[in-house]
Parts: C-alpha cells; sequence; structure tokens
C-alpha cells in the first residue's frame, strides 16, 4: 500500500495537481517512516499543516461496550 501511495503522491506532484493529505502520527519522523521521507517532502511542499494536539476520544480496548 505504501508503494501506491508513493506512486499516487509523486504523480500527482509532478502534475502540479494539489493534494489533499491527513496523517495520525506523532512527529515528522514517524511520518517519515509510515511514507519515505520523499513523499512527505512532496506534500510539504507548500503545504499547508495543521497539528491537532487534543486528546483521543477513544477508549481502551477493555473499556469499550461490546454491545455497539
Amino acid at each position: 500500500q505504501t508503494a501506491m501511495i508513493q506512486t499516487v503522491v509523486n504523480r500527482r506532484y509532478n502534475s502540479r495537481k494539489p493534494t489533499w493529505v491527513t496523517l495520525d502520527v506523532r512527529s515528522s519522523k514517524e511520518a517519515d517512516d509510515a511514507l519515505s521521507a520523499a513523499t512527505i517532502d512532496r506534500l510539504k511542499d507548500g503545504a499547508l499543516a495543521f497539528y491537532c494536539n487534543w486528546p483521543s476520544h477513544r477508549r481502551p480496548m477493555e473499556a469499550r461496550d461490546e454491545s455497539l
């Protein structure tokens, strides 16, 4: 899947098309590890990035109600 994402991002970048991406990562290094530094670099070029630092709404697995 990572190779497919890299291909799509690279093609859109080379065609100068906008690309909207959201990532659930805690750091730039984690993003680089997930998608490769080159892909993240392409996504960051001219980008407006938002860092959302709020608590997760998810509960730990053992606390979930299985009837939902």
